[in-house]
């Protein structure tokens, strides 16, 4: 299979970032609730790692920052970067990274 692009809105627009970087990466399904380590990206970050308490706290607004959303987004900013981070060379993956760049057109 070949995907040539992967795009969305909001949440839509992190998951397609979070498929993308688990591409790169041995992808394990979750078919029940696992207990321990996460290792599926999509199943760690929108379920294993968000929580509404702390989407309502003021994190965001340290040192007299403006309000932009009635919710504190620094714990989707800190999922978001955690979750889309890669090995470049595909480390753990038998036979490298599945991103080629050279085979892309």
């Amino acid at each position: 299979m070949r995907l040539a692009v992967l795009s969305g809105a909001s949440a839509g627009g992190m998951t397609a970032a979070i498929t993308a970087a688990a591409l790169c990466e041995p992808f394990q399904p979750i078919r029940q609730a696992p207990a321990g380590n996460l290792t599926n990206r999509l199943y760690r970050s929108w379920v294993g790692r968000i929580d509404i308490e702390a989407l309502l706290g003021d994190r965001d607004l340290a040192g007299g920052a403006k309000v932009q959303s009635i919710l504190d987004s620094t714990r989707i900013n800190e999922i978001a970067a955690e979750a889309v981070q890669v090995s470049a060379t595909g480390a753990g993956i038998p036979g490298g990274s599945r991103f080629n760049p050279e085979s892309s057109s």
